[in-house]
């Protein structure tokens, strides 16, 4: 067959033999004439379940990012659309037998669909630490370069394999914007079940993204038919632009919202220059803001923050702004930071990125509410209640009542930021609920929360992701624990310690012996998530360390913390993510800062 045969193949099938499986009618799994592939091999490939409509085929590209094909993601003739996916979508990466239980298993929380190509970017929940992405490919494919594909779907045998396919194409043609292969040994074909899989070349022993399946006449696969050889490929490899600016990371979502005055509080740090790892930024006395990006190694003391660090902006005193509060506001993988003055007034500086010299990080800043009194609303709650990737707010009146703003992600004006709001709770007093905690504790993406009352009890409420009207986004609750009370422990510290994709809470007692509570994700009865508990750590007690601070220091997906003595060194301890046995979690630590004494930086973010 000529190239150009193969070419016109290309053009008329595309849309009308994509080869997205129905599961309906059966699909799953492989590479048709390829062989499965060792345990481990090809992880970065994923398998997507899109509402029990299509099964599809995917490969890491970033650890919260999966590329596929569009047509994974299609109802009849509708387009397909950005944002969160119209049915509830699965994606497993990193397990070549589906019937085990390795890897990283997530629901996609939003799709960003290509203009003009088969071609989407899949949003995880989390993050898949642990599993190598796959970089996209910087040099074109060329005719007759030979690629692997992997994939899950349809062979010449099984309807629904169980195990990842590979097998060698060589490329026959290629135009701007596909590719034409053919298998490069008898019998290798693409089936149904294998849209959007992986084709990749093979550099010095490295994997780089070249295209994924885009159709194919499925010669050989199982039910099908047809007598042609040959398949299409969409090419990623002049996608990296387009790609790079789609795929913020997920660290920042969750948000936080800082008081006054940070003694014997917990502090959350950003993730300002978007590249999953702590930055950190101190205020002093003078309203001073100066950051340093975090480097990520925690190989020794003092590599973390070096340098003198750079001027982030003045005038943030206590007094003219009693709450700092942080969030990734416009989805774009950065950490922002919104300042709340005494009149009420809320105001978003969105964060550029560049921590390289003085006044970059925040360049522009724009009103986003008012008439948010410290007095009116003893409470400002962050979050991303909806699971779309941008950090939402919640105030707390005095009558206990809560109110969700979504995030538009419009940043480019005064008041686009939030212009929706919702009732989401009622009786949430200070009096009766003495602290109000945030997590993902199911894992599925979404901000939970939790209230803490005065006998000690601890109720979640997952988040349904509902934000179109009153009352829909809480709709369920369970108690995880009781006894809790904040006599007994001061300070309630969350995250996600062992990098599961849940977060996790550790109570602080009185004579400051750290206590993790994995979650379980189990959100389903009471008393279901959180059943085992460890030691992590002993002698922090709030009078040595006014603050703990948390944050993924080291990139790693896990929740690392730091504390903070009353002689203003921090130190680091580096989770191992052993949650198996007590003092696992964290067994080494790094000094990272001296001379931050509470007196002289009355806040760090």
């Amino acid at each position: 067959m000529s190239p150009h045969h193969l070419r016109r193949w290309g053009a008329a099938l595309l849309g009308t033999t994509l080869v997205a499986g129905l599961l309906g009618g059966g699909s799953a799994g492989a590479v048709s004439g390829g062989i499965s592939v060792p345990d481990g091999t090809h992880s970065f490939t994923a398998k997507i379940n899109f509402g029990g409509i299509h099964a599809c085929s995917g490969a890491l590209i970033e650890p919260s990012w999966v590329v596929t094909a569009k047509s994974c993601f299609a109802e009849g003739t509708t387009p397909v659309v950005a944002g969160v996916p119209t049915q509830p979508t699965t994606v497993v990466i990193g397990r070549t037998d589906l019937t085990a239980s390795t890897g990283y298993e997530a629901p996609a929380v939003s799709i960003i669909p290509h203009p003009d190509r088969n071609l989407a970017l899949v949003r995880l929940s989390g993050r898949a630490a642990g599993i190598p992405a796959i970089p996209i490919a910087t040099t074109e494919p060329a005719a007759s370069e030979t690629l692997t594909i992997s994939g899950y779907g349809r062979t010449a045998t099984e309807w629904v394999p169980n195990r990842l396919h590979a097998a060698s194409f060589t490329v026959h043609d290629v135009d701007p914007s596909l590719i034409d292969i053919v298998g490069a040994a008898a019998g290798a074909t693409i089936c149904k079940g294998d849209a959007g899989g992986p084709a990749f070349r093979e550099s010095d022993g490295s994997p780089q993204l070249v295209a994924i399946n885009n159709t194919s006449w499925q010669k050989g696969c199982l039910a099908e038919t047809a007598s042609q050889d040959g398949a299409t490929g969409t090419r990623v490899d002049d996608l990296t632009d387009w790609i790079q600016q789609n795929t913020p990371s997920d660290c920042n979502s969750v948000g936080w919202a800082g008081t006054g005055n940070q003694q014997d509080h917990v502090v959350r740090l950003g993730d300002y220059s978007g590249d999953c790892t702590a930055d950190i930024i101190n205020q002093n006395s003078d309203g001073a803001l100066r950051g340093w990006r975090g480097t990520g190694d925690l190989s020794a003391n003092n590599r973390m923050f070096v340098g003198p660090g750079v001027t982030a902006g003045n005038g943030w005193t206590t007094s003219a702004f009693p709450r700092i509060i942080t969030g990734d506001f416009n989805g774009d993988g950065r950490t922002d930071i919104m300042n709340h003055n005494t009149d009420g007034k809320l105001r978003v500086f969105p964060s550029t990125g560049d921590l390289t010299a003085d006044n970059k990080l925040f360049t522009t800043s724009y009103d986003v509410g008012s008439g948010w009194t410290t007095s009116t609303f003893p409470r400002i709650i962050t979050g991303d209640f909806n699971g779309d990737g941008r950090t939402d707010i919640m105030n707390h009146n005095t009558d206990g009542k809560l109110r969700v703003f979504p995030s538009t992600g419009d940043l480019t004006a005064d008041n686009k930021l939030f212009t929706t709001s919702y009732d989401v709770g009622s009786g949430w007093t200070t009096s009766t609920f003495p602290r109000i905690i945030t997590g993902d504790f199911n894992g599925d993406g979404r901000t939970d929360i939790m209230n803490h009352n005065t006998d000690g009890k601890l109720r979640v409420f997952p988040s349904t992701g509902d934000l179109t009207a009153d009352n829909k986004l809480f709709t369920t609750s369970y108690i995880v624990g009781s006894g809790w009370t904040t006599s007994t422990f001061p300070r309630i510290i969350t995250g996600d310690f062992n990098g599961d994709g849940r977060t996790d809470i550790m109570n602080h007692n009185t004579d400051g012996k750290l206590r993790v509570f994995p979650s379980t994700g189990d959100l389903t009865a009471d008393n279901k998530l959180f059943t085992t508990s460890y030691i992590v750590g002993s002698g922090w007690t709030t009078s040595t360390f006014p603050r703990i601070i948390t944050g993924d220091f080291n990139g790693d997906g896990r929740t690392d913390i730091m504390n903070h003595n009353t002689d203003g060194k921090l130190r680091v301890f580096p989770s191992t993510g052993d949650l198996t046995a007590d003092n696992k979690l964290f067994t080494t630590s790094y000094i990272v800062g001296s001379g931050w004494t509470t007196s002289t930086f009355p806040r760090l973010f």
